[in-house]
């Protein structure tokens, strides 16, 4: 791992976190500058904020769980020969 990288600052805030909740570490800022870390971000990690890198994306229009079951009404709907809803058009759906 590259230093500076993303996943490197992670780490080194993943680090500094442990080490201030086992309480070898005085303060927050203590345990950033000793594991060159950013502060703020020790400060979230250790509130409970994820990093975004695990975060699933927030552009998605419908998630896994939803698309299974919309593929299975549309395959239902055509197995008794009835049309899905005029405003799904196949090039709006991902594919079933």
């Amino acid at each position: 791992m590259k230093p500076g990288s993303p996943d490197d600052v992670e780490d080194r805030v993943a680090t500094a976190a442990a080490w201030y909740r086992e309480g070898l570490s005085r303060s927050v800022p203590e345990a950033a500058r000793h594991f060159d870390g950013p502060r703020d971000r020790l400060k979230y990690r250790l509130a409970g904020r994820q990093p975004k890198k695990g975060r699933p994306a927030t552009n998605t229009t419908l998630t896994k769980a939803q698309e299974v079951a919309l593929c299975r009404y549309i395959d239902r709907l055509d197995y008794v020969n009835l049309a899905a809803l005029s405003l799904l058009r196949p090039q709006q759906t991902r594919s079933c």
